[in-house]
């Protein structure tokens, strides 16, 4: 029984892969159901989203598989909502500091959004003391499959506050994973 909003969202989309699996048996749902880590899992589920988006499965003129594709790719969109913390800065400077140190790569370029923030995927990110780090920044360039990249900013005390918070949400994946995908409650 799911018993946060991250457990429902994820038994949620494992229930609309096992839909596609029935009607499309591509491999998703097998090598969903082998992760044993949150990263491994939110990876293939990353991918999944990405497929589900692609003309292979989208354009094989069965409606069914439409049908779930349809349904997983809006669902994704909720799995990141809960997965992505979205971070602005709270004044210029922190922003220069911030921009100092995601130029240490080269897609440190790109991390900025329009509205000035950085969409931070907290299963690849970590807080030690006021310094976050980070392993993968969505940006509006690359993919699901580039290098985690390493980053570290620096955040005033509300950040930190409100960044603990969300990876210790976030971080409760592992415990899904451990107690429901592997061990799911009998129907």
């Amino acid at each position: 029984m799911p018993t946060s909003p991250i457990h429902e969202v994820l038994s949620e989309l494992m229930r609309l892969t096992r839909g596609l699996n029935q009607v499309c048996p591509i491999g998703y749902l097998t090598r969903m159901q082998a992760a044993t880590t949150a990263e491994a899992f939110y990876a293939e589920a990353l991918r999944l989203g990405y497929a589900v988006n692609a003309k292979e499965l989208r354009d094989t003129g069965d409606e069914r598989v439409h049908h779930w594709c349809n349904l997983i790719w809006r669902h994704m969109k909720e799995v990141r909502s809960h997965l992505t913390l979205i971070l602005f800065p709270h004044s210029p400077e922190q922003k220069a500091d911030w921009l100092d140190s995601l130029l240490t790569s080269p897609g440190g370029k790109f991390a900025f959004r329009d509205d000035g923030s950085l969409h931070v995927d907290l299963v690849h990110a970590s807080l030690d003391g006021s310094t976050l780090h980070i392993g993968r920044l969505w940006t509006h360039v690359g993919g699901v499959n580039d290098p985690l990249e390493s980053y570290a900013i620096r955040l005033n005390p509300v950040q930190c506050a409100d960044v603990a918070e969300r990876l210790r949400r976030a971080s409760s994946m592992q415990d899904w994973i451990d107690l429901e995908l592997h061990y799911p409650p009998a129907d």
